[in-house]
């Protein structure tokens, strides 16, 4: 037996002021729960027919198939899981939840009166309609490996021409069940102003562990391995690809929950007002441009456009020195007597 947890809404998703729900006066709320998903053993069950032929009786029949892989498809169930509880349990109690509030009830108590009248038909009709367009896995062939199985057929008293084979798939049933173990609920005041600072302020705050059963939810994955029915064959599934909703009346079991940041702090990053909040929000945003686009060089320190060294000013040619005249020697003017 395993467990796993499902955020509703996801923290990424309250990072944004779209993710939270718009009340009057400028006020704002998130309403997050926790699910406990408990995920039973799974049990080994006939699957549909796949094929039926006649072989030879007293015979020995090799059956060569090419392997078979499959692949699982879970994701698509906790998207239909997230896609009826975000329906259900949150955009419409915000509204409740804050009225509740208000006229001094309880979180728990706003809470567990939605629970008693949705956990019914509303959930499981919700949910049902996501998982009516899920796939819980698909078949991949490998066709470079094939496997043989001999098999002795037995003789059959009653007709000398053969035996009636069936041949099916053995199934794997997964039961999954949801339990709606804690709740938080955050409500504030936002105002963003162009002369003076913007203002954040918390109006109402809590967390309860609420341990609710929702519903199960029950699907198969086949095994790639086929199996022969010689006699009457009644198979226990009867579609490998459908995905089952059960009402869930089990006690939920008491487990640690996963770190997860609180309201608070997604609040900060929401509806930012102080220049640090700010600046860590661009600095996120940065950070996920680069992770989306590793090469738009976001978050990369670019080199300085400068030349580390000057370009060396061109070397004058020297001037010639002027040739130096020669003295000319005048003759001596004669001596007058």
């Amino acid at each position: 037996m395993e467990y796993s947890w499902i955020s509703v809404p996801a923290s990424n998703a309250l990072e944004t002021k779209s993710g939270w729900a718009q009340l009057p006066k400028n006020q704002f709320a998130a309403l997050r729960h926790l699910l406990l998903v408990v995920e039973q053993n799974p049990i080994t069950k006939s699957g549909p027919l796949h094929n039926e032929v006649d072989w030879p009786s007293s015979t020995e029949y090799t059956h060569v198939e090419k392997k078979k892989r499959v692949v699982k498809y879970t994701a698509g169930i906790n998207e239909s899981i997230t896609s009826a509880i975000t329906q259900q349990y949150s955009t419409e109690m915000i509204s409740k939840v804050n009225s509740g509030l208000k006229t001094g009830g309880l979180l728990e108590a706003t809470i567990s009166g939605e629970l008693q009248e949705k956990t019914g038909t509303v959930i499981t009709d919700a949910l049902t309609r996501g998982l009516s367009v899920t796939t819980s896995f698909h078949w991949e062939e490998e066709f470079e490996n094939t496997q043989t199985i001999k098999i002795a057929v037995p003789k059959n008293a009653s007709s000398e021409k053969g035996k009636r084979v069936k041949i099916y798939y053995r199934v794997k049933e997964y039961r999954w069940d949801i339990f709606l173990y804690q709740s938080d609920y955050l409500e504030l005041e936002y105002h963003k102003n162009w002369v003076w600072p913007d203002v954040r302020k918390t109006i109402k705050s809590d967390t309860v562990q609420l341990k609710k059963p929702l519903f199960s939810i029950i699907f198969y994955e086949p095994i790639p391995i086929p199996s022969f029915e010689f006699e009457d064959f009644n198979p226990e599934v009867a579609s490998m690809t459908e995905i089952l909703t059960e009402a869930l009346t089990k006690v939920c079991p008491n487990r640690t929950t996963p770190e997860l940041p609180n309201l608070e702090y997604l609040a900060k990053i929401a509806f930012p007002v102080t220049r640090i909040e700010k600046e860590e929000v661009r600095k996120r945003v940065l950070k996920k441009a680069a992770s989306r686009n590793p090469g738009s060089g976001f978050g990369i320190k670019r080199a300085s456009a400068k030349k580390s060294m000057k370009k060396a000013a061109p070397k004058r040619a020297a001037k010639k020195a002027a040739p130096k005249k020669r003295a000319i020697a005048k003759k001596a003017a004669p001596k007058r007597k």
